[in-house]
């Protein structure tokens, strides 16, 4: 089981860090369980005081976590968009190689495409973010969309250039 002092020196290390730090394969098991003990501590105590106590360092603790998991997640896409690829590492938690395999899956499904049949020639493929919804859409017999604002996909060039004319996607990589 971690401790609040130790959660919050595994943050600041992560915070001083480009890459994700080196974490044990339990380490959100053991910040459950200390955030289990805080409740049951809290629950357990005879004086309001000592509760409050207890509440707020959950409070805090519970905090901490998920900023520490959003800060780490947050260093994998960037490292993505680095390198191109999505890569598991010795010393990710489970939690963590759980999204990544998630991530590399879904991304894996966004830019699946049928290779072009013989003869039929496949056009350049450009990365956009879409900066308002899109309904569905066809394009070479193949429907895409609908998309959100926020979404990423790889498009054909010529659907693209249509979409940022139109105003609701911008190209984000060639």
């Amino acid at each position: 089981m971690v401790s609040y002092s130790e959660l919050l020196e595994t943050l600041r290390r992560e915070l001083e860090s480009e890459e994700p730090r080196s974490l044990p394969r339990d380490y959100y098991a053991e910040v459950k369980e200390y955030l289990n003990y805080l409740v049951r501590k809290a629950r357990e105590s005879k004086s309001e005081v000592e509760r409050r106590i207890y509440s707020r360092e959950y409070e805090l603790a519970k905090l901490i976590a998920v900023k520490l998991f959003l800060l780490r997640v947050a260093k994998f896409v960037n490292a993505y968009f680095k390198r191109g690829e999505v890569e598991s590492s010795p010393g990710l938690a489970k939690e963590e190689l759980e999204l990544l395999g998630y991530l590399k899956s879904t991304l894996e499904r966004l830019v699946e495409v049928a290779p072009p049949e013989e003869g039929e020639e496949r056009g350049e493929m450009v990365l956009v973010s879409f900066k308002s919804p899109c309904s569905k859409t066809m394009v070479r017999g193949a429907v895409l969309g609908p998309f959100s604002e926020g979404d990423l996909a790889y498009l054909p060039k010529e659907v693209a250039m249509a979409l940022v004319e139109q105003g609701v996607a911008e190209i984000v990589g060639e």
